[in-house]
């Protein structure tokens, strides 16, 4: 029997390759296929607005965007609130791929991710970074995401029941509990 592989590469390739099966398996017919891409990752800079608070994003794919191209699916991947968006892109010299959206973008994924409000490179305010907040921030940050892929779809996240109770609390129960 072989030893099992656990290094961070692998476990990264495994998450890439499970959830794009996921997501493609679920996708209706006329939605995004993700393909492996060759060439160089292209990135960009984006800013949403959540009223007058600039919130910053970051795109990262093979190859710059061109117009009438197919639409690659879209991957967003959102912060806790420990850490910024650079988690989802780190370079560690020497030690090998550990950017996941360079990962996801080598899969043929759109990948975005952002700052929250109060975090990383968006702007601060003295307001509280709680889940509704968070959830105005994806609101925002999708319109962009639509605007510049053309793709609209809704966004699913581990935050929605709790974000649903905090937006209107007497008409959900209590969470107890939620893993994001």
């Amino acid at each position: 029997m072989m030893p099992a592989d656990h290094s961070r590469r692998t476990i990264i390739k495994g998450i890439g390759v499970a959830t794009a099966a996921g997501v493609l398996g679920a996708a209706p017919a006329q939605a995004a296929t993700a393909v492996p891409a060759e060439g160089e990752i292209w990135s960009n800079e984006y800013w949403a607005k959540k009223g007058d608070i600039p919130l910053w994003m970051f795109r990262k794919r093979i190859g710059a965007p061109k117009p009438g191209e197919p639409a690659r699916p879209v991957v967003f991947f959102v912060h806790g609130s420990s850490v910024t968006s650079r988690v989802f892109d780190l370079t560690v010299p020497g030690k090998g791929e550990y950017s996941l959206l360079n990962v996801f973008a080598r899969y043929g994924f759109d990948c975005w991710t952002m700052d929250h409000e109060n975090y990383g490179k968006s702007g601060r305010t003295s307001g509280n970074a709680d889940i509704a907040s968070g959830v105005d921030d994806l609101k925002a940050a999708v319109e962009v995401i639509a605007r510049e892929t053309g793709e609209r779809r809704d966004v699913t996240s581990s935050a929605n029941p709790p974000a649903r109770y905090a937006r209107a609390p007497s008409r959900w129960p209590r969470p107890s509990a939620s893993i994001a």
